[in-house]
């Protein structure tokens, strides 16, 4: 990332016995951290998968993602689970992350002041032409590490009932 562009942001959680994901520790990654390039941050991360022995690392395979994603299944192979952000599969996380937290099925870091600020932040926006879009002002990079990694862990499902008058 360059200044005022986005970072790498590395979110790690851990079920515990009962089914509770546990916020265990989380790295930015960018241009303040000395992480300006892709290899930096790939090996970065290589490092953290060697340290915490994840079963699953999920990671956006979209935009600038799409580079650290590939470089990563070619190193870790079926470890490494690249996701595509859409509209639908962002909604899907976000509700998800909602229905974690709002369950306690997913206990966070109580210091961690920017993550709290990213979920606190994010708005869910319908824009004039009916599409839904999320935007977390002024960075939202934290909140998408940490819907990510709690992707599918919600064991109750949802509907979403939307009414048009």
């Amino acid at each position: 990332g360059r200044p005022g562009g986005d970072s790498t942001s590395i979110q790690i959680v851990e079920e515990d016995p009962s089914g509770v994901l546990i916020h265990r520790q989380w790295y930015d990654l960018d241009y303040r951290s000395g992480y300006n390039d892709f290899d930096k941050q790939i090996a970065f991360i290589g490092d953290v998968i060697d340290r915490f022995k994840p079963q699953r690392v999920s990671v956006d395979a979209t935009a600038l993602g799409i580079k650290i994603a590939r470089d990563l299944v070619n190193i870790h192979g079926s470890l490494i689970e690249p996701i595509n952000f859409t509209t639908f599969s962002k909604e899907e996380m976000a509700l998800n992350l909602k229905a974690l937290l709002e369950r306690e099925k997913l206990l966070l870091q109580k210091n961690n002041s920017r993550l709290a600020g990213q979920i606190h932040n994010m708005k869910r926006i319908i824009t004039p032409h009916g599409n839904i879009k999320f935007n977390g002002h002024p960075h939202d990079d934290m909140f998408w590490a940490l819907a990510l990694a709690c992707r599918g862990q919600s064991k109750r499902g949802f509907r979403i009932i939307t009414v048009f008058d």
